[in-house]
Order: structure tokens, then C-alpha cells, then sequence
């Protein structure tokens, strides 16, 4: 026989010795054969097919439109069908649930044998290092995990293409999905991979990288919470998507600003903005993604460096032995005892376990830090001698804990009570609503859309009211009746900051923005909402105790809003808070709901539409020019109350702490105001579902019914007229529940 070279090559590349690299990478994928399989059938379940059927369900489905379409193509039985072309694709859900999830149990499975002393022994007798055999056996794993996704999303991509057609923006959200994809999977792997060659038992591999990838989210949250409940002055949110994002990738996907992620797509969403002329471009979009997870690549690819270093000089007696790594044992122990500690401050600070417990919420603070480290290290040591010689990291999780709580006692060291010069400002936004008289909300209207003043009054009222509350410093846990300040500096820079109008003098200061026409024009509801677009108009008296319609022919809704806007420019900050007339009644205003509009598929232009679906306005007696032009169409006269049509009155007296014993009370009016005005919440109609509430559930609780009072219309005369600006609303006052055919109303009664 004679032995040629190919012969020889042939031999040497199937001998485990040639090459044990490649070998331990094959044995490795032979070996992980039903994990292979499971990530394959994954894959195919939850990546694949809810894609493509997504994208059949979206754009091969016919969407039907009935009435004007069919009657433009003359057949009223028929129905129009229309195609809406949209792209299915983005990091599907798939992605962040399930592989993350088979990464960490490949990653403890590969590297289970470093928990075995014997299997230690024998993986040491092996042809290859120790730092080799750790480079093929991630290799090994990283294919395990990459390669069905890969594939998965490639086939999704050419779905896309076939289904709905090219797009330039889809090769690109292809890149960007793969790397989000990619980094979900790795840095659990990675983790595990690196914790498995410095523990020494099982349990420690499971427990550690779940701890290290929660721990950081978990406290942050607490003590953001913390802040925003105790921190004078802050404005900010509870968490920061940017921020959570840097703690740990799997939150990029569940903010607001992540969503479009996982939702439409990179890709539909681009389109979606771009027909609604907002301009965003693909790498505008993308930019805080691509950053997240570039930083959270590298660290992937760092623990994985670290997981061959590790296994380099891992020494085989750790193998089995519990808690060999000190390193890990206090990296836990310090993360458990502040998220303790954390925990328990962030419980006091929201203040609804009362004044006692907030008051000495630094106290438990400590004390929550010392229980949670002493029973961590308790429980892993198992020795009180063992955790006696831990003393260091405890202090270290005092001067940290006494390091937070002197930011916030400061307010960030007084970053939060500085107050800008007027000098330095060049507009200013508050979300101050004023004194409304009507029951149409500006929540949404001044969070979608801030407005800023630049009119040297207003810049200057702000600032006045700013300093009084930085000298009255309230800070009350859990009150949500917050003013929010937001200055656009002339340097180009920003300050935000919120705060509580507790004291009276803070109260009027805020209240004098009501005379100013600046705030008006922009704020009041009287100017930013188009009467003239509601449909159905009905005018009742102040009780509601008659309600009649008007047709659009009979009023003209933009000449009764000029009245308004006028009357509302006219009157004084008096004629608001001590008005000298009582009020003439209400008008009501709807709009019909679109025939083409379905809440149910289109409910963000629905709920668009809703808001400014209704709204009521309060006809004061110092609105001359309305009360003129309601005289002059007739309608004063069908706002005359009829007091017999009161079917049921309840007077509720306060409880013992001063509050109302009743629901809280609804509306659009300001909420600092109660310290000083009259009957600022009178007239407001309770939903119909309160009905049986007020006659079946107010007569069980300490209420005062008046049982015969409803049948003398006088007497109830006498009770309403009292209800409206007659005496001062203080602690004493009392709700008065009206219940006509037309409405169930709350007021209020003063008991002086």
C-alpha cells in the first residue's frame, strides 16, 4: 500500500488531536442537538409564523367601507374593498421572552461540568487549554443561538419583500433587528458563561446572573420613586427610558420610546410618521437604540473575554464548593441590602402608610439596610463569625445610603431651589390651568402641546410664584396637585421643576395669571376650542333641574363664543373669586361621533375626537355680553330652574378630619384655590352610575337626608340658591347631592 500525502490529510483532519478547536466546536453542537431543535421549533412558532401571518392578516385582507363608497360605485348593496399596504417586522416579542431565556439554560448546560470536581479532572486530560475549549464551546453556543433567529428574521424580511414590496428602510431595520436580537441573547450567555467559571455550584449559576441582570433595574426604580416623592421641586418622570436602557437591554423594549421596536416596526413606523408630516429620518429614530445596544455588545463581548480568563485560572477545588467566589458573594450582598434598604424608603415616601412612618422613613431606611445585610450574609455564610468580617461592605452601604439621602434633603445639593434670574429667561411654561367655568379638561391639550409664554407679566408672575414656594418648601408625600414650571433660558438651556401650591399667599399669586390676556388666549378653553364645530346645543340652569335643546339655527356658536372670549378677557380676578351675581346656568355642547370613525380600529383618532367631544360652560352673572346675546335669542328664559323637578336632595356633612364624605370631586377648576375662594366646585355633574350611589349608599353612611325637603320648592330653593357664591368654602362646608330627571349634580353647601 502506498500512503499519499492526500491519504495523510485526509487521516490527520479527522483525528480529534489535529485539530481539537474545530472538535470541541462539533461535539459541542452534536451534543446540543435537542436544544438545536427546540430554538429551531421556537423559531418557527413564535418568530416566523406570527409574522407571516400578521403580514397576511394586515395586507392580503380585504378591509371593508359601506354607504359613501358603495353609493359612489352605485351598488348600495355592495361593499367597497380597499387594501392597506403595511410592513410586519421589527425585534418580535419572540426575541425578548423565549431566546434570552434558551441562552441562559444553554449557557448552564455547556458549562455544568465546572460544578464537577471529576468532571473537572477529566475535561483537564483533554488534548486542548483550557482557554480553547472556552472559545469553542461559546462559538458552539453562539451559533446554537444565532442561527435560527438569523434565519428567522431573514425569511420575515423576504416576506416583507414578497408581500408588501422593497423598501430602502428594510435592509436596514433587518441590520438593526439582528443586533438587538443578537444582544438579548449574548449578554445573558455571556454572564452565565463567566459567573460558571468563578462560582461553584449550580444553584450559584442560576441565582447570580438573574440577580446581576434585575438587581440594577430594581433599584433604580426604587429609588427614582424615592425621589420623586420626597425630592422638593422634581419634575422628572419615575424612570428614564434612556437610563433603565443602560442598566439593562430588555427595558430599550417596553418604554414609550422603545416600543416601535417590538409594535410596528422600524420600518411602518417611518412611514406612518412621514404621512403625518412629522419629519423623522431612519437614523433619528434609531440613534438611542443603536448606542444602547453598541455599549451593550461590547460589554457582551467583554464577559465572554472575561469567561476565557475566568476558566484560565479557575482552579479545580472550586468546583462544587459553595460560595467559593467572594467577589460575587459581596457584589450580591451589597446590591440585596441597598434594594432593601431602598425598598422600604421608597414604602414611607409615598406617604400613604401616614405622617408617623414618613417622618422617620431615614430611619427605617438604615435599619432596613442592616436587616437585609445581616440575613444575606446569614444565609450564604451560615456563620456569625464569617459575617462579622464583612463589616466593611456594610459601612460602605451606609456611607453610600448617607450619601443619597443628604442629595435629596438637599435638593441635589440646591440645584432644585434655584430660582433663574428674570434676565436670564426667554420663555416660560406652566401647566396651571386656570379658573375654567367649564368642564372641558386641558390636561391632554398642555401635555401633548406646551405652551410658552414670553410676556415679561406672566415671565414675572411665574418667577414670584416660584419664590414663594421655595420659601414655603411643602413637600407633602403622596399630593398629586402639582404645579409643573418649565423656563427656556436665553442661554439655550432648560430648567424644569414642580411644585405644590400649599400656602395662600402662593395661591394668589398663581391665581393673578387669570388676568392676564397672554395666558388666556393660549390656556383658557373659551379660545383654544372651536364652538362652532359642536353639533348639538342644550342650555339648563345652574341645578340642572331643566335641560332644553337648541338648534344651530337658533344660536350662533361663533357668535356666542366671541361673547365668552370677551366676558372672559373683561372680568377681574373679584368677579372669580367673590362673584356678586349668581350664576345664570350651563351651556352644553356635543358632537356627533363621525359615521366612518370605530373606536374599536381606529382608537387613537377616536380617542382624539373624544376629547373635545363634549363640554359645558358655566354662564356667570358677570358675563354681560353673554347674557346679552342669550337674551337676545331667547334662551335666558329656558334657563330658569324649576325647583319642583327635584326629585331627590342629600346634604353630606364633613367627617371628623374635616374632610367630605363623599367621592372626590370632579371637574376642570384649579386645585390651589380651595384655600381661599368661594365655591369653586359647585354645579359639577356626577356620571349617571352614581344615581343609585347617592340614594342607596350616602343614607348608610353619616349623611343628613332630607326627607320632606324635596316637596317644598321653596325650601329647596332656599338650599341651592345657597350653594352658589353666597358664603366662603372652608373645612366646614358640606356636599349637596341634586337629583333631577336630567342629571345628578354635586355642590357645595357652606356651614356658616
Amino acid at each position: 500500500m502506498i500512503l499519499t500525502t492526500s491519504n495523510f490529510d485526509a487521516k490527520h483532519r479527522t483525528s480529534p488531536a489535529a485539530n481539537p478547536f474545530r472538535h470541541t466546536y462539533l461535539h459541542e453542537l452534536s451534543h446540543n442537538i435537542p436544544i438545536i431543535v427546540i430554538m429551531c421549533l421556537t423559531a418557527v412558532c413564535f418568530l416566523i409564523l406570527p409574522a407571516v401571518l400578521s403580514l397576511v392578516d394586515q395586507n392580503l385582507t380585504p378591509v371593508t367601507e359601506s354607504g359613501v363608497v358603495a353609493s359612489m360605485n352605485q351598488t348600495a348593496d355592495d361593499t367597497a374593498r380597499e387594501v392597506v399596504k403595511q410592513y410586519v417586522f421589527g425585534v418580535r416579542p419572540a426575541s425578548i421572552l423565549f431566546f434570552p431565556v434558551m441562552a441562559f439554560v444553554l449557557s448552564l448546560v455547556q458549562f455544568s461540568y465546572l460544578t464537577n470536581r471529576r468532571a473537572m479532572d477529566v475535561f483537564g486530560t483533554l488534548p486542548i487549554r483550557r482557554g480553547a475549549m472556552m472559545r469553542a464551546k461559546m462559538l458552539a453556543g453562539v451559533t446554537i443561538l444565532a442561527v435560527p433567529v438569523a434565519l428567522s428574521y431573514l425569511v420575515i424580511f423576504f416576506c416583507n419583500l414578497i408581500i408588501v414590496g422593497f423598501h430602502q428602510y428594510l435592509i436596514l431595520e433587518l441590520l438593526v433587528v439582528l443586533l438587538n436580537a443578537l444582544v438579548v441573547m449574548l449578554l445573558p450567555y455571556g454572564l452565565t458563561a463567566l459567573i460558571s467559571t468563578i462560582s461553584g455550584t449550580i444553584m450559584e449559576n442560576i441565582l447570580y446572573p438573574l440577580a446581576l441582570l434585575s438587581a440594577p433595574v430594581i433599584l433604580y426604580g426604587f429609588i427614582m420613586e424615592v425621589i420623586r416623592y420626597t425630592m422638593f421641586g422634581y419634575a422628572g418622570e419615575a424612570a428614564n427610558h434612556f437610563v433603565l436602557a443602560l442598566l439593562s437591554p430588555f427595558c430599550e423594549f417596553f418604554a414609550d420610546d422603545g416600543w416601535y421596536l417590538v409594535n410596528h416596526g422600524i420600518t411602518q413606523t417611518l412611514l406612518e410618521q412621514q404621512e403625518l408630516g412629522v419629519g423623522t429620518t431612519f437614523l433619528s429614530l434609531v440613534s438611542q437604540n443603536l448606542i444602547v445596544m453598541g455599549i451593550w455588545l461590547v460589554i457582551s463581548a467583554g464577559l465572554m473575554a472575561a469567561a476565557v480568563f475566568g476558566l484560565r485560572r479557575r482552579k479545580n477545588e472550586r468546583a462544587g464548593l459553595k460560595g467559593a467566589s467572594r467577589v460575587l458573594n459581596h457584589i450580591a450582598c451589597f446590591l440585596a441590602a441597598l434594594i432593601g434598604g431602598a425598598l422600604v424608603l421608597a414604602i414611607f415616601s409615598v406617604g400613604f402608610l401616614g405622617t408617623a412612618y414618613y417622618n422617620l422613613r431615614y430611619v427605617w431606611f438604615f435599619v432596613a439596610i442592616l436587616i437585609t445585610f445581616v440575613a444575606y450574609q446569614l444565609i450564604v455564610l451560615q456563620s456569625v463569625k464569617a459575617m462579622l468580617k464583612t463589616w466593611p461592605l456594610l459601612l460602605v452601604c451606609v456611607v453610600l445610603g448617607s450619601g443619597f439621602v443628604t442629595f435629596v434633603e438637599t435638593d441635589a445639593f440646591g440645584a432644585y431651589t434655584k430660582i433663574p434670574e428674570e434676565s436670564q429667561v426667554h420663555m416660560v411654561s406652566i401647566d396651571y390651568s386656570g379658573i375654567m367655568g367649564t368642564t372641558r379638561s386641558t390636561e391632554t391639550l398642555q401635555s401633548d402641546r406646551p405652551v410658552y409664554y414670553n410676556d415679561p407679566d406672566l415671565i414675572q408672575t411665574v418667577l414670584e410664584f416660584h419664590q414663594q414656594v421655595v420659601e414655603d418648601r411643602i413637600r407633602e408625600p403622596g399630593n398629586y396637585q402639582a404645579i409643573r414650571l418649565e423656563y427656556k433660558l436665553k442661554d439655550g438651556s432648560s430648567m424644569v421643576r414642580q411644585y405644590t401650591a400649599d400656602t395662600q399667599k402662593a395661591a394668589e399669586i398663581l391665581a393673578t395669571l387669570n388676568e392676564n390676556d397672554s395666558f388666556l388666549s393660549e390656556n383658557h378653553v373659551i379660545f383654544t376650542n372651536d364652538l362652532s364645530g359642536y353639533d348639538i346645543v342644550q342650555v339648563s340652569d345652574p341645578y340642572y333641574t331643566v335641560m332644553n335643546e337648541l338648534t344651530t339655527e337658533q344660536i350662533d356658536l361663533e357668535a356666542l363664543q366671541q361673547a365668552l372670549q370677551q366676558d372672559v378677557m373683561e372680568q377681574t380676578l373679584e368677579d372669580m373669586l367673590d362673584p356678586q351675581e349668581p350664576e345664570i346656568g350651563w351651556i352644553h355642547l356635543w358632537k356627533n361621533e363621525p359615521e366612518d370613525l370605530n373606536e374599536e380600529e381606529n382608537w387613537d383618532e377616536w380617542n382624539m375626537w373624544n376629547e373635545t367631544a363634549e363640554m359645558s360652560i358655566l354662564v356667570k352673572g358677570s358675563y354681560q355680553n353673554t347674557i346679552a346675546y342669550l337674551e337676545s335669542i331667547g334662551a335666558i328664559d329656558l334657563m330658569q330652574p324649576d325647583y319642583t323637578a327635584v326629585q331627590d336632595l342629600l346634604i353630606v356633612s364633613p367627617t371628623e378630619d374635616g374632610g367630605f364624605d363623599s367621592l372626590s370631586l370632579y371637574g376642570n377648576t384649579d386645585p390651589t384655590l380651595s384655600l381661599f375662594t368661594k365655591n369653586w366646585l359647585s354645579g359639577l355633574v356626577l356620571p349617571e352610575e352614581f344615581d343609585g350611589w347617592i340614594t342607596e349608599t350616602i343614607p348608610e353612611a353619616d349623611a343628613n337626608r332630607l326627607s320632606d325637603a324635596y316637596q317644598d320648592p321653596d325650601k329647596v330653593q332656599s338650599i341651592l340658591e345657597d350653594c352658589y357664591n353666597q358664603h366662603g368654602y372652608d373645612e366646614n362646608s358640606c356636599v349637596v347631592y341634586v337629583k333631577t330627571m336630567n342629571a345628578t349634580s354635586e355642590l357645595i353647601l357652606p356651614n356658616s
